[in-house]
């Protein structure tokens, strides 16, 4: 019997671990293994240089098309790291990355040639995605990635007419969360292709059942992102809710050096009702979940935010921050409350909501685990809408 060959599909993303950086997220790797046996993955992991302040200047005269890119390869499993120079802050950023798209445009021409490229984020991957596809004549589809892409929309508004442009001609686009696809088109417009809204996978297929009964409530991150987490925030509404709930206590999971740790501890200051409890392995910080009241994390920006899921497949119902994370995929689920980040009352209050109804909270929970709403965060779910997207692109 002759094995039908898989479709060849080359991804271009930024956040890929790889031997130039093994600490990046794993979101779109996860993708690529749930449908290895659908496709032929192949990826390019791309990996930015500062250059020297003399070569920026100097270039700068020429709109940076004289500063050369350097580029430098490295294979490894998932195909190859490719590291680059371009200038920080979104300097030069259309010119270099079309520069960077031709470039891996040569490379790629070599052989095999891919029947679809991926570009993993619209304001940078896609710029080189649209660029390849051009250049070798095959379509290009694209995932949405709120933060970075909502990020780079707002700074960069000169760019707009172009990132429009590459929004409406991707052949399919996957949204992270609904939040995101929502902002993309309140500045862009609404696309007339395909587009599916495509969860983080967290390979937690088993939940966990709710247990109420708790007067402790859980947030977890590495310390280094205290800031961007808003640990200030749930410290003040701590605070305010010591008032009404003086027995509640809100446990801080996540590790971090001297430095992230004394930080923490300045934040946290005099109110008793929060600690620190440390690292922990991912079975802990489930058990942990599964223990609490629910979990808390009114973070200032997420693209998607895995650890919502990870928490309310562990039984501990939510509350997340308006207009960022996971926010669109809970719009009527009872135990998840959504919160305005900056504000102290606001999460307090939800707080004491957490506490207060955690039994009709997490009974409710419980139901939505294993319903079809609970099971789109599955892997399995998840494999198969970004297969159906993949192979629509590909018109297969």
């Amino acid at each position: 019997m002759i094995q039908k060959e898989l479709p060849p599909v080359l991804h271009i993303s930024a956040d890929f671990p790889d031997p130039v950086e093994l600490q990046k997220t794993k979101a779109v790797r996860s993708l690529i293994d749930l449908t290895c046996e659908n496709f032929r993955h192949d990826v390019i992991s791309l990996n930015r240089r500062t250059p020297g302040l003399g070569d920026v200047v100097r270039s700068a005269a020429t709109g940076f098309r004289s500063l050369g890119l350097n580029l430098e390869q490295t294979a490894f499993e998932y195909g190859r790291a490719v590291t680059y120079r371009a200038p920080p802050r979104g300097i030069g950023h259309e010119t270099m990355l079309r520069k960077l798209g031709h470039a891996l445009s040569d490379i790629v021409e070599r052989g095999p040639k891919p029947a679809l490229i991926v570009g993993h984020k619209l304001t940078i991957e896609g710029i080189v995605a649209e660029q390849m596809s051009r250049r070798l004549g095959v379509p290009y589809a694209l995932s949405i990635q709120g933060d970075t892409d909502t990020k780079i929309l707002t700074a960069r508004p000169d760019l707009a007419k172009t990132l429009a442009r590459i929004y409406s001609g991707a052949a399919v686009v996957f949204p992270f969360s609904p939040w995101s696809r929502q902002a993309i088109e309140a500045r862009l417009g609404k696309r007339d292709g395909l587009v599916i809204d495509l969860p983080c996978a967290t390979h937690i297929d088993s939940p966990m059942v709710p247990k109420p009964g708790s007067n402790t409530l859980v947030t977890v991150f590495h310390l280094k992102n205290a800031k961007r987490k808003n640990l200030r925030t749930m410290v003040q509404a701590m605070g305010l809710l010591a008032q009404t709930h003086p027995k509640a206590q809100l446990q801080v999971i996540g590790g971090g050096d001297a430095g992230d740790i004394s930080y923490c501890r300045q934040v946290i200051g005099g109110t008793p009702n929060v600690t620190l409890t440390g690292p922990a392995d991912a079975a802990a910080v489930r058990q942990a979940m599964n223990g609490a009241a629910g979990f808390v994390l009114p973070s200032l920006r997420e693209s998607f935010g895995m650890v919502f899921v990870e928490a309310v497949m562990s039984g501990a119902p939510i509350i997340y921050p308006q207009g960022t994370a996971v926010d669109g995929y809970f719009d009527d689920c009872g135990f998840a409350l959504r919160v305005t980040a900056r504000d102290p009352r606001g999460v307090a209050t939800a707080m004491a909501r957490l506490l207060d109804h955690q039994g009709v909270y997490k009974e409710s929970l419980a139901t939505w685990q294993t319903s079809d709403a609970g099971r789109r965060f599955s892997d399995e779910r998840i494999a198969a809408d970004f297969r159906r997207g993949l192979l629509a692109a590909l018109e297969i």
